[in-house]
This record gives C-alpha cells, sequence and structure tokens, in this order.
C-alpha cells in the first residue's frame, strides 16, 4: 500500500511530475536529456544495488497502470513497450526513481541525496542537459520551455 501512496504524492493529475513532493520529502533531483535507454536503467540498478524494478505508466484522463517489482532483466521489454506513456520507474528497496514523460525530451532521476549523487558521479547519463539544450536540434521554443523544466526539477 505505501508503494501506491507514494506514486501518486509524485505525480499529480495531470500526469507531471510534483517537483514540490520532491522537496517535501527532502529528495534530491537531476534532470537528463531524452528517454532513458535499457541499459542506462540497468546500469542505474546495478549501480545502487537493486535487483528488482516496479514501475507505473500514466497516460492524461487514465488511471495509472501500476506493474509488480519484476527482476531488471525481465522489466526491460515491458518498459519499452510502455514507452509511449509517463513512466515513473522505481529501483525496489530503495528510493530512488526515475520519471520519464511520454515526450521523451528529459528524464529525471530522484530521491535519496546519496543515491542520486551516486547516479551523478556514475556519469551513466554521460549527456549533460545543458549540452542538450545547446545542440541546436531542439527549437528556441522548446529550449526556452525545457530551461524552465530543468529549474524545478534540480533540487539539491
Amino acid at each position: 500500500m505505501e508503494r501506491i501512496i507514494v506514486i501518486l504524492d509524485f505525480i499529480g493529475k495531470d500526469c507531471a511530475l510534483d517537483h514540490q513532493a520532491i522537496r517535501n520529502r527532502n529528495f534530491a533531483a537531476r534532470i537528463y536529456p531524452e528517454f532513458p535507454s535499457g541499459e542506462e536503467i540497468a546500469l542505474v540498478a546495478a549501480r545502487i544495488g537493486s535487483d528488482e524494478i516496479d514501475f507505473a505508466a500514466y497516460e492524461f484522463g487514465q488511471p495509472p497502470r501500476q506493474f509488480s517489482p519484476q527482476p531488471v532483466g525481465l522489466v526491460l521489454d515491458a518498459l519499452f513497450e510502455n514507452s509511449p506513456y509517463g513512466l515513473l520507474i522505481h529501483f525496489s528497496g530503495h528510493d530512488l526513481w526515475i520519471w520519464a514523460p511520454e515526450d521523451h525530451e528529459y528524464l529525471v532521476v530522484f530521491g535519496d541525496t546519496n543515491l542520486v549523487q551516486a547516479i551523478e558521479r556514475s556519469d551513466i547519463f554521460s549527456y549533460s542537459f545543458a549540452e542538450y539544450l545547446g545542440s541546436g536540434v531542439l527549437s528556441q521554443a522548446t529550449v526556452t520551455h525545457l530551461r524552465c523544466v530543468a529549474s524545478s526539477y534540480t533540487i539539491g
């Protein structure tokens, strides 16, 4: 039951990650470009010692579809199949999540400050958000929007 409450605490009715809920739990957050690859998710799990992942898929106007914890290797296909939706990925047994919204423009790693910092230091997500914004492939309107998003989700 606690996992369901946590999921509902972090994702609002608009299917967006609530940065204030992250702050209220004294968690940290970092933003990275694009949708996470299966390899990146597996590397995060290995880095923090998580053997299982559970997740919820969010589609606007629909209740979240929740997926029970599964071994990391088995859950990657289910994550890919649900990639058209917003995904809240939880590393079972740890206070660490990845939010990957359906537009695939960014992802947010959030949770326990020490875990978020360990992921940041690991260089798993080696392409920085600043490099992404300065790449020249995004419209100026998108860059402006994503800078605002980054200011909300860079916490701690």
